[in-house]
């Protein structure tokens, strides 16, 4: 059976994620919302539930998936929990009596609701006293005509989401009029900066990335790095004495941490803690995104037969977010963190293999099948097999990537 599923972060006005929509493809001849909605809905339904844990695939957050017509009324939705998915009611889907009366059930039942895609207030205004979500395509509605219909429709329980959302200042206007929920690539765009040094503890933080790529670790320059920063000392002794590290005794400082967890673990708690600095003021997402990429290529590195040089391909999935993260041009970020040749290449160029594995794991991110198909093909790679590496990825790294963002501690970091 085939999974092309991918997700893509509903967040909040703080840029929390707060749900994901699941995108998909049933197989290679199914593009997401193709000829035969029903078909793939249940595709997206049965795979999510057979393949993979839902709840890994979304971080236990809700999960928005896409409702035509027929599986309202046919009940295929009550396979899904009702306590983790919102149906989203299609555009397309008229508000007649039969459709209805099956919103109403399934409500009473304890589903959620979504209205998808609304760019005016006239064909839909049946359904609001049922949803709890509106969904406005922000692109297709503008700016006046959004805020039109929040004020129409507002009331109490009811969240609008603006959809679309693919510039800082639309999510910035679109809050301002009313907007509780936001989707698009807006949160992925560098807002770049054009001056000022980077702040301390972001500049202590990439030092210890590069300490951490040598093979072996310089372990007198990390420790030295580790206790120039106060704050950094003390959440890493935090760590190193939690569940997580599972050590028998107390450590109490950090060179007794460094003989006692040993260099792989090393790392893992390097990272943890350093793109805990480096993404302080950034969506949560991109630290997911990151810890995901990284693992995925490390993942394909395998598969490609490349395994002297999977650590490159890790931090190349890594690093690939710090532009954004950082407020810097990638140029510019990687002043400050070398890398090889082939690494720039990809990373700045778009170039060679790691160039088409970042662009592989870009259009899984987005759910862009046809570029999924492109990149696997050039890569010589089955894309059905891939896409579920991918999210295999996703499911693996979902507790880790979680303590990262503060809400759980990390399981599994490096294979």
């Amino acid at each position: 059976m085939e999974a092309f599923i991918a997700r893509q972060p509903i967040l909040t006005v703080d840029n929390k994620v707060h749900a994901y929509e699941l995108l998909f493809r049933s197989g290679p001849e199914n593009l997401f919302r193709g000829r035969d909605a029903n078909a793939a809905s249940s595709s997206v339904i049965s795979n999510s539930l057979s393949l993979f844990d839902l709840s890994a695939l979304t971080g236990n957050r809700d999960a928005f998936i896409n409702m035509p017509r027929q599986l309202l009324l046919d009940g295929s939705v009550r396979i899904l929990p009702a306590k983790q998915v919102v149906i989203e009611i299609l555009e397309d889907v008229a508000p007649d009596p039969e459709v209805l009366e099956a919103v109403r059930e399934l409500r009473a039942a304890g589903y959620r609701f979504a209205l998808d895609d609304i760019a005016s207030c006239a064909s839909q205004q049946a359904f609001v006293e049922l949803v709890d979500v509106v969904k406005v395509d922000w692109q297709a509605a503008g700016e006046s005509r959004a805020s039109e219909i929040v004020r129409a429709w507002r009331r109490p329980g009811l969240r609008f989401l603006a959809e679309k959302v693919e510039t800082w200042a639309d999510f910035q206007r679109a809050q301002s009029v009313g907007f509780t929920y936001f989707q698009g690539y807006y949160f992925q765009r560098p807002e770049v900066l054009t001056h000022g040094d980077i702040p301390r503890n972001k500049a202590v933080a990439l030092a210890l990335f590069q300490a951490i790529r040598k093979d072996p670790i310089d372990y007198a320059t990390l420790e030295s790095l580790i206790k120039s920063d106060l704050s950094l000392s003390y959440r890493l002794l935090r760590l190193v004495n939690s569940a997580w590290a599972g050590l028998p005794h107390e450590i109490l400082s950090i060179s007794h941490a460094m003989v006692m967890l040993g260099e792989m673990r090393i790392r893992q708690l390097i990272q943890v803690t350093a793109m805990t600095d480096i993404a302080e003021d950034c969506s949560e997402e991109l630290v997911q995104r990151s810890f995901i990429r990284a693992a995925f290529m490390e993942t394909l590195a395998g598969r490609l037969g490349e395994r002297l040089r999977d650590q490159e391909f890790y931090f190349v999935g890594f690093f690939s977010w710090l532009d954004v993260i950082l407020g810097r041009t990638m140029e510019k970020v990687l002043e400050l963190l070398p890398v090889s040749p082939q690494a720039r290449e990809g990373l700045v160029e778009g170039k060679g293999l790691l160039g088409i594995m970042l662009r592989l794991c870009a259009a899984l991110e987005h759910g862009d099948w046809a570029a999924v198909e492109t990149h696997c093909a050039a890569l010589g790679l089955e894309s059905a097999a891939t896409a579920e590496d991918y999210l295999g990825t996703i499911e693996s790294l979902d507790s880790f990537t979680r303590g990262v963002t503060g809400q759980r501690q990390p399981q599994r970091l490096l294979s």
